[in-house]
């Protein structure tokens, strides 16, 4: 019976030893609109996908920049009524920057403002990526 319970803890403990080291790849809280820049490095297996959602508002502005060890797939995109919105979107990449200004785009709604930036890994090797952004706000005309 000690040897039936021991067995047992030694397997609970391996297994929630794995859930802890585990890696998620996806954010499920949204990171609020502010001015400090955020800088984060993530590593994306073969075949695996990194996400950063973040809330963008009328006249605020998302600058972001980018580099990674591999091509990758990116986008950024928002889920509206008809389905998934593209503002950027980009193939076999490692590299690239820009601004984001979410009420100048056609498809902008003021109901959506969580906006989704996704970098897809389609390689055979693991990726590393580098993600630097910021928000700002733009004087209302």
């Amino acid at each position: 019976m000690k040897l039936v319970r021991f067995t047992f803890l030694i397997i609970l403990s391996l297994i929630i030893a794995v859930a802890c080291n585990s890696k998620k790849h996806k954010k499920d809280t949204l990171v609020p609109a502010g001015s400090e820049e955020k800088i984060i490095t993530e590593s994306i297996g073969e075949g695996d996908f990194y996400e950063e959602c973040i809330e963008l508002y009328p006249n605020q502005v998302l600058h972001y920049s980018f580099n990674a060890t591999q091509n990758l797939d990116f986008n950024i995109h928002y889920h509206g009524m008809e389905g998934r919105k593209y503002a950027i979107k980009k193939n076999q990449i490692s590299s690239f920057s820009g601004e984001l200004v979410c009420d100048e785009m056609d498809f902008y709604s003021t109901e959506q403002e969580n906006f989704c930036m996704i970098w897809s890994n389609l390689n055979e090797n693991q990726a590393r990526l580098r993600l630097s952004y910021y928000i700002t706000t733009r004087p209302a005309p």
